[in-house]
């Protein structure tokens, strides 16, 4: 996840139309990167409410990480690029919720589990157990950005060639 997700998008119509529309291509394209990461965005968040596969439910315990999922546009009028990431305080563990922990790993630092044992009601004289077997057993990742963005990759290349699109048909309609 660190190094996160890549689209490539086939370029040789929009760059026919940007010989000749350049402006145009390139507003269009930037109008479907910023739906297309929208719709990773929204993916990625039902991805969390729903859970891991196996019926582990929900990746959700206090909010923190579905609120710290965020999109953004940036770059350059010749290079857009568009992210779907995980803000502070959550980035610290969206990797482990992600790609879940293997078994045979070292157990997970002391009081990281508290607020979540407290909302499921679970004793806090629990923890040291808690925590042993998830560093014996380790647990499945949620998957919730690699899930998105597999689901979704197809939908977001398919808005940015229609915004493309669309963006050139209205220079003939004006």
């Amino acid at each position: 996840m660190s190094d996160g997700f890549k689209l490539m998008i086939d370029v040789s119509r929009p760059m026919e139309l940007m010989e000749k529309f350049p402006e145009q291509v390139m507003a269009g394209a930037e109008q479907g990167i910023q739906e297309g990461v929208l719709l990773l965005e929204n993916a990625v968040k039902s991805n969390i409410l729903a859970g891991r596969t196996g019926g582990f439910g929900a990746a959700v315990a206090t909010g923190t990480l579905l609120g710290a999922v965020f999109s953004d546009i940036h770059g350059t009028p010749t290079s857009i690029v568009g992210t779907v990431a995980v803000a502070p305080p959550a980035d610290q563990y969206a990797l482990v919720v992600e790609e879940g922990r293997l078994p045979g790993r070292k157990m997970p630092p002391v009081g990281v589990l508290r607020i979540w044992m407290k909302i499921r009601h679970i004793p806090e004289k629990l923890e040291f157990v808690l925590r042993r077997s998830i560093g014996r057993k380790g647990f499945k990742g949620a998957h919730m950005f690699l899930n998105a963005f597999t689901e979704h990759r197809a939908r977001v290349i398919e808005i940015i060639h229609a915004r493309i699109a669309e963006a050139v048909a209205r220079i003939g309609s004006a």
